[in-house]
């Protein structure tokens, strides 16, 4: 059985960063996914294994 996954949450200050509106605006998604790693802690790995 594995373990259930962690959501992987940006915090609410984070959405309001000019550079996260302007890569959702242009649906970025590989930027959308970089500041997740930035400003969540999410590493590469469990990016892609949260979104399945």
């Amino acid at each position: 059985m594995t373990a259930p996954l962690a959501s992987i949450e940006l915090p609410d200050w984070a959405w309001e960063r000019a550079e996260v509106r302007q890569a959702l605006r242009a649906r970025n998604m590989g930027a959308v996914f970089r500041y997740a790693q930035q400003y969540a802690g999410a590493s590469q790995s469990r990016t892609p294994r949260r979104l399945g």
